[in-house]
């Protein structure tokens, strides 16, 4: 129920048995908007859900029965309490991000094969719409749009693998720790005046 904590995180991506007709588009989608989500967002730990993208066969959404022709999935980005679905101060600046990226994984899937026929350059989107201005000080216990906007920019830096979860934990410290290092600043694993200004300068609008 809402407010419990479970014992799973993270996401999902489902596409219809290769007995389906439509399953062969169907994974080549998922697989876009899959490699997307992950960019920025660890995978299920649920562990029958470990591998990421889902083959189902039970899934009315996505043409059970054989009843869809067109590509389809279904995605779970999470779980309802997963701190970045509990808390009101994020959550809507997450489910953007978090469509956002889809969006994103659907535009490289149709711009990566028109660029391919007609032997142009790919497109280049940014992977997040969580670039911002960074105003206050961060560390252990902080939560909200700038923490979210903290772990995007840590992402983007390959220093930070955890998700857009909006609070800081040890692994948001450790990112921050790792980009200290990047960039040649004192490794506190807070964000300070100095880590504050190097963020805005490199992800800052």
């Amino acid at each position: 129920s809402w407010g419990e904590v479970g014992e799973y995180k993270g996401f999902s991506v489902y596409i219809p048995e290769r007995q389906f007709d439509h399953s062969a588009v169907s994974a080549v989608v998922g697989e876009a908007i899959f490699n997307e989500l992950r960019l920025k967002n660890a995978t299920s730990t649920y562990p029958a859900e470990s591998m990421g993208l889902i083959e189902d066969q039970d899934l009315i959404a996505i043409g059970a029965r054989n009843t869809l022709k067109g590509a389809a999935a279904l995605i779970e980005y999470g779980y309802i309490y997963e701190p970045q679905f509990q808390d009101l101060a994020i959550q809507e600046t997450v489910t953007k991000d978090l469509a956002f990226q889809t969006f994103l994984g659907l535009h490289r899937f149709f711009d990566d094969r028109a660029s391919y026929a007609l032997g142009a350059p790919q497109g280049n989107l940014g992977i997040s719409n969580l670039s911002y201005t960074w105003t206050k000080n961060l560390q252990k216990g902080s939560s909200g749009a700038d923490v979210s906007a903290l772990q995007a920019a840590l992402t983007k830096e390959g220093v930070y693998t955890c998700g857009l979860i909006g609070n800081f934990g040890p692994c948001t410290e450790t990112g921050v720790k790792a980009f200290q290092k990047k960039y040649g600043i004192s490794q506190t694993g807070t964000i300070g005046p100095l880590t504050r200004a190097k963020l805005n300068s490199l992800h800052s609008i």
